[in-house]
């Protein structure tokens, strides 16, 4: 491996990473991207909600028991069943 290729000037100076810089265009975009990120992450956890009581009617559970997959962790699921790990 090269010393350019390892990301060090040919005197073995370290080369500063590139940072992007406050109110530049690449910052607003990435910003940007960064918003409609956990905008599309929120969407998809929270999309199903409204279908959970088609979903327990249709497969015949409580709505009590719908409800549980859409909370807390993995493991609460079980412990709410009187399952214990």
């Amino acid at each position: 491996m090269s010393a350019a290729s390892a990301g060090q000037t040919p005197e073995g100076d370290v080369d500063e990473p590139p940072y992007l810089e406050r109110g530049s265009r690449a910052y607003w975009r990435a910003s940007l991207a960064l918003l409609f990120a956990g905008y599309a992450t929120f969407s998809l956890l929270y999309c199903v909600q409204p279908l959970l009581p088609e979903f327990t009617k249709a497969f015949g559970g409580s709505q009590r028991a719908g409800g549980v997959g859409q909370h807390g962790r993995p493991g609460d699921r079980d412990l709410h069943r009187g399952i214990r790990l």
